[in-house]
């Protein structure tokens, strides 16, 4: 009886250590972890807050600056979906060992459309870097809200608490109480010279950035960074579009238009766009008191083409050409003098006229090499030309006499 009491007793045992084993063993493997991080961001490359991110029926949320961090199961393909409120979800599958870490750069498009992933969809990610106090991102989108009589941006950065400017017809800005003269443009990262203008207010053209051409920039109201030359000018910092299919813009109005085209070619490695623009203000200029004939005629054509060589090679060009002509032809104005006891009119009678014209063309190219996700080099070799010319022959007489 002992022995047949034993041997069941003996094999519980054995069977009880045998799930205890398998327990753990199982525990362990399900234990082992990868994980991925990365951030999540719009077409504008503005970051996504709170941006959900699904992963076996499980929901987690990318912080306010679009950064997420999970943990997946190692040694199985796994899909994370990535989703929010406007944009068309994407999901990118992972078979990642234990331990591994990946990181990766997603971009949400709106409109259902396909989600875009630079570099094939996984590139190196980088850290969010600390702006400037005073650094503003502005989109595209921003960028064209609203009117504005200097066909720039300007009209926009006026509207930033630190900017301001005499009249809303010039597209010249002071920074922090400093001069015209202390704001530098940069396009695709080429310092670029805007052009003389001939004054600041009527006789002003366009502005030197083209909106439509625009894909996002970056202001700083000061600029104390190595790469702007340690300056403490305001900085504008502009970067252009590389379309990577056919796309146009129109605009018409009765002071003017623009029309932007881009294109890239099948293999992606090749892209441009040229945008072009016509401004008479004319409508507006009537308005002024006095009896004057106004002319002022601004046009300006830019381009950017950009050519992938190879994975660290690349190259771009940036070429503007400016055309600005203000004639202004005075007759007569009227000023009343309002005196209690005896109201006065001042008529002062003009003969002859002004006429300016200015024109610039600024070209450039940049070779970049970029050995290893760490290393950028650059070359650039730019050439500008303007040509100035002002004419007056205005002669003035006036007449007072009593209302």
């Amino acid at each position: 009886m002992k022995k047949t009491t034993q041997q069941p007793t003996l094999r519980h045992s054995k069977r009880f250590l045998s799930t205890i084993s398998l327990s753990l063993l199982g525990g362990l493997l399900f234990a082992q972890t990868a994980q991925v991080t990365g951030k999540v961001v719009d077409e504008n490359r503005i970051p996504i807050s709170e941006a959900e991110i699904i992963l076996n029926d499980k929901s987690y949320y990318a912080d306010q600056n679009g950064n997420f961090k999970i943990e997946i199961p190692s040694n199985q393909s796994v899909t994370i979906t990535f989703n929010t409120n406007g944009y068309s979800s994407f999901a990118q599958t992972f078979n990642l060992k234990d331990k591994n870490k990946k990181e990766i750069f997603v971009q949400l498009v709106p409109d259902k459309s396909n989600a875009i992933q630079l570099e094939e969809a996984t590139i190196t990610f980088q850290s969010n870097k600390n702006k400037p106090l005073q650094s503003t991102t502005l989109s595209a989108a921003q960028m064209q809200q609203g009117p504005s009589l200097t066909g720039g941006v300007a009209d926009l950065l006026k509207t930033l608490p630190f900017v301001n400017s005499n009249t809303e017809l010039s597209s010249q800005y002071m920074v922090r109480g400093g001069n015209y003269d202390e704001n530098l443009i940069y396009v695709n990262g080429i310092e670029v010279y805007k052009p003389q203008l001939i004054r600041s207010g009527e006789q002003e053209g366009l502005g030197f950035v083209n909106p439509a051409m625009t894909e996002f920039i970056n202001f700083s109201a000061g600029g104390w960074e190595a790469k702007y030359g340690d300056k403490m000018s305001s900085v504008l910092d502009v970067t252009y579009k590389r379309p990577k299919k056919f796309e146009g813009q129109l605009e018409a109005s009765l002071m003017g238009g623009s029309l932007t085209l881009g294109g890239a070619s099948k293999n992606k490695k090749l892209s441009a766009i040229v945008g072009a623009r016509y401004q008479n203000r004319n409508l507006v200029l009537n308005t002024l008191k006095g009896d004057t004939n106004f002319n002022p005629q601004y046009y300006d054509v830019q381009t950017n083409i950009n050519y992938k060589i190879n994975e660290k090679w690349n190259v771009s060009f940036l070429g503007t050409m400016s055309r600005s002509r203000y004639e202004m032809v005075p007759f007569k104005r009227d000023t009343y003098i309002n005196a209690i006891d005896n109201p006065l009119l001042l008529t002062v009678f003009y003969n002859g006229k002004e006429d300016d014209k200015f024109a610039t063309e600024t070209g450039s190219l940049s070779f970049t090499f970029q050995p290893n996700s760490s290393l950028d080099l650059g070359l650039d070799i730019f050439a500008y030309h303007s040509k100035e010319q002002e004419y007056f022959d205005i002669q003035g007489s006036y007449f007072i006499s009593e209302v």
